[in-house]
């Protein structure tokens, strides 16, 4: 029997992957013909991992998760962006009127080395280039990556005869001594000398990279076969590194830029060769070399320990919070690696310019909301209950967690002309509001006394014709009972693909980075990483200041953000009914920080001590209250994500074939979304999440699940070229 009507379409959870997939269907003019959407949402705000909230107590201050950036490769997400800002049409008197007022870019990262019991900043400046993220160009194959990583080798072999002559760190000390140091006549001409043999010897390893890049220019352009060339570039790599290790190594240790610039070279080489050697390129997939760890198959490659305990390696766990904990499938790392070094489009990362529910999820739900799409809030699924025949899902249990006065809930306030997600509910909207208030509760947390105030059943053929699942991976032993004993593939899904508690702590304090002393101060606003476990990133955020309503009695002049994983000691949870652990987990949380600033926060703000005791001062932290010391913590922002739909997916080894494609549910009415399904990039960030609801959204509509001509599995190199 035909279906009367548009096809209605539960969507479960408004994280970025749910949201996508609805902003992907609702794209076309006329397409309440087709689908009546609504978006069923816990508590009151959209954003999943990604939420953010202004806390109406604290002057409208962001909280969030955590720290969030936008790499410059996130294709798909910045083109979802600037679509939703285009279409949004805020008048420009309005701030973040568009999308190039919400995000900015940046080009300058600092990895942090630790050397000789000191740490020492690393900074790493990309070069701009005249692209825009979210242009609709074809993205580069395996094989012109690979091309990429060569000219890159080239661009550092320049840097060689240099390494004699700037051993130099962004310390003033360091540069005083090394640029300074008076040079005598006799020095000066042996130098010349040393320099004219380093520029033959310069010239003899550009020639290598020049005849293995002319090989796969030849490749790209269909001349010959993969067999025919691949053992020549590959030994003409092979004779490269051993070259320039031979003219560097006996200045690894002393010498900073020689040491910089062989882990760099390395790195890359280590990379390309195992590109080649392990059939990454010949079969244009990632995906064959999942089986190892990336610091193991990059070992297995040739690349040295000295590169493999770098802090450009560490930097990369670190990036997907594996930190020390973790290990990181060689496939998907290999793939972000190049993507972020040789894909980035205008700048190497993009940074917010408010918090991420401000500048990502309000835009997106008001061009939704216009468009037509229902959103019901305060609407916590309980269970999905497959059909006798285990072919499809029957019914949906949603318990209603709060009693709406108007029916309806307008989730939005005005923050300086920003439309933003508050913190809290907006209590007045809520007939229960008074005793949410008093009570504290948290609707978000697994772990709240508050019981649901009423429920409902949604049933097929009559409330949904399709689901879209969009709650993420460690909530779905809640809510998927019966599906995962129904379905070995989710068993094994579940099983192999992991997600842990992450944190997040951010500090309002009266000087900025200059007055806390940082060495960074010169440069642009920044992200630190590899640092100190767990806080092993930093970000100064003092750019957003001016979207929070600080009076001038408590003005900050600096926003840092600190995040990482939680120990794995620290984020066993506890059952359900112990009610206090989310508590006791912001406890742990604001213990990290206490820690960071008594015995790690001197490298990166030295005026944070005082010179003569040496101890913290917590003065500097900006404190409504006026406490004093330590207890000026207080006043901070500390977050622990433990509840199952915050923790971030990670990419351990092993990991991807066990995640299921949009369409691989079992069920023929349920579709799958989120930053732990099957994407062409396996990892927890928002372009994966971005790229999950455009597959979502492709399987919906019975559509391949291909994105920028880029399927789910491999396709050979000699396939890939006759598409071209």
């Amino acid at each position: 029997m035909a279906q009367s009507g548009p096809t209605k379409i539960a969507v479960l959870g408004g994280g970025i992957s749910s949201l996508t997939t609805v902003a992907e269907l609702t794209e076309q003019p006329g397409w309440q013909e087709k689908y009546d959407i609504t978006v069923y949402q816990l508590g009151w705000r959209l954003g999943g991992k990604g939420a953010s909230g202004r806390n109406l107590d604290q002057y409208n201050r962001v909280e969030e998760h955590g720290y969030h950036m936008w790499f410059g490769f996130y294709d798909n997400a910045f083109h979802l962006m600037r679509n939703i800002y285009s279409e949004n049409a805020r008048p420009l008197e309005m701030p973040m009127a568009t999308w190039s007022e919400a995000f900015k870019p940046v080009n300058y990262w600092v990895i942090m080395e630790h050397m000789d019991d000191r740490w020492v900043n690393w900074p790493l400046e990309f070069r701009a280039n005249p692209l825009t993220p979210g242009e609709p160009l074809p993205r580069p194959t395996i094989l012109e990556l690979s091309g990429r990583a060569f000219r890159s080798m080239s661009e550092l072999l320049q840097s060689l005869h240099q390494t004699d002559t700037a051993n130099v760190d962004d310390d003033d000390m360091t540069r005083a001594k090394y640029i300074l140091k008076p040079e005598t006549f006799m020095e000066a001409i042996s130098d010349r000398l040393k320099a004219d043999e380093k520029a033959f010897e310069v010239g003899v390893l550009a020639r290598m990279l020049y005849d293995a890049l002319g090989r796969i220019e030849k490749l790209i352009s269909g001349e010959g076969l993969l067999a025919e060339h691949q053992d020549c570039i590959v030994k003409l790599l092979d004779e490269y590194i051993d070259k320039v290790r031979t003219a560097i190594q006996d200045k690894l240790e002393k010498n900073m830029e020689a040491r910089r610039l062989w882990i760099l070279t390395d790195l890359l080489g280590a990379n390309v060769r195992g590109m080649f050697l392990d059939g990454v390129v010949e079969k244009n997939s990632f995906d064959v070399i999942n089986d190892w760890d990336y610091r193991d198959w990059l070992r297995k490659h040739g690349a040295t320990e000295f590169t493999l305990k770098s802090p450009l390696v560490d930097g990369f766990y670190a990036l997907v919070f594996c930190g020390d904990y973790y290990t990181y499938e060689a496939g998907t790392a290999l793939r972000a690696t190049l993507e972020l070094l040789l894909n980035y489009k205008g700048s190497v990362y993009w940074k917010m310019e408010a918090g991420m529910g401000d500048i990502v999820f309000a835009p997106i739900y008001e061009v939704l909301k216009k468009r037509g799409v229902k959103f019901r809030f305060f609407q916590r699924v309980t269970s999905l209950k497959p059909a006798a025949d285990g072919k499809s899902i029957e019914s949906i249990e949603i318990g209603q967690q709060v009693t709406l006065k108007a029916g309806d809930y307008d989730p939005l306030i005005s923050v300086r002309g920003l439309p933003c997600w508050p913190s809290t509910p907006l209590y007045d909207q809520i007939t229960e509001g008074e005793e949410l208030k008093a009570q504290q509760i948290n609707l978000e947390s697994s772990w709240t006394p508050w019981q649901d105030v009423g429920s409902i059943t949604l049933r097929a053929g009559v409330d949904f014709d399709q689901i879209v699942l969009g709650i993420s991976i460690n909530a779905l032993p809640m809510i998927c009972g019966e599906i995962i004993e129904a379905q070995p593939a989710w068993r094994e899904m579940l099983a192999h693909v992991t997600a842990i508690p992450t944190m997040g702590i951010q500090l309002w304090m009266y000087p900025d980075i200059a007055g806390l002393g940082s060495p960074m101060w010169r440069n642009e606003i920044c992200m630190v990483s590899t640092y100190a476990e767990p806080c092993d990133t930093w970000a100064d955020k003092t750019d957003i200041l001016v979207r929070e309503s600080w009076p001038d009695a408590h003005t900050p002049n600096s926003i840092a953000y600190l995040t990482g994983p939680m120990k794995p000691p620290d984020a066993v949870l506890k059952p359900w009914s112990d009610h206090g652990y989310p508590a006791e987990a912001k406890e742990i949380v604001k213990g990290y920080a206490q820690d960071f600033l008594a015995n790690h926060a001197r490298p990166l703000w030295p005026n944070w001590l005082d010179p003569l005791t040496s101890q913290p001062r917590w003065q500097l932290l900006v404190d409504p209250e006026n406490r004093v010391g330590e207890q000026r913590l207080d006043s901070q922002y500390f977050r622990a994500n433990v509840d199952p739909t915050e923790h971030y997916v990670l990419s351990v080894t092993g990991s991807s074939k066990f995640r299921l494609a949009a369409n691989q549910s079992g069920y023929c009415n349920l579709f799958l979304t989120g930053d732990w399904t099957r994407t062409p990039l396996n990892a927890g960030c928002i372009e994966a999440a971005v790229m999950s609801g455009i597959l979502t959204s492709l399987a919906v509509q019975g559509k391949p699940l291909v994105i920028q001509n880029e399927p789910l599995g491999p396709v050979s190199l000699t396939s890939a070229a006759k598409e071209g």
